[in-house]
């Protein structure tokens, strides 16, 4: 079975590619484009009426809601406490770096800094791990 990938990420051209790169990996994906609606789809989760992801691609700064308050809302449920969590973001700052750790985010990725079949590959490896 394919590893389930939730992308949160507002900017949808951004989103397409991602979406189309993961699956020419052979990843499931299904997204969020908004902060709004991940929290919806957790909330589901939460339910037992979504399947859960396998982990999480996580956009800090959405339009509506802050990425960091949707990574304490997973983190603060048992039935979703343990997807793994990736901040996908543009920005680098040692504040919102430690901010994104405290809250228990499982990596820090700079969207600049990483092509696809990089983050393929990366969340391949953390999926080993798992």
């Amino acid at each position: 079975m394919n590893e389930k990938i939730l992308i949160v990420e507002d900017d949808i051209p951004a989103l397409t590619l991602l979406e189309e790169g993961l699956r020419m990996e052979n990843f499931e994906t299904e997204n969020a484009t908004s902060g709004k609606e991940a929290l919806e789809k957790i909330e589901e989760i939460k339910k037992g009426v979504r399947e859960k992801p396998d982990l999480i691609l996580l956009d800090i700064l959405l339009p509506d809601i802050n990425g960091i308050e949707i990574l304490k809302e997973i983190r603060k449920n048992p039935e979703t406490k343990d997807i793994k969590v990736f901040a996908f973001t543009n920005f680098s700052e040692p504040e919102l770096n430690k901010k994104l750790t405290q809250e228990g985010v499982d990596k820090i990725l700079l969207k600049a800094d990483v092509s696809l079949d990089q983050l393929a590959e990366i969340i391949r490896e953390e999926l080993k791990e798992k």
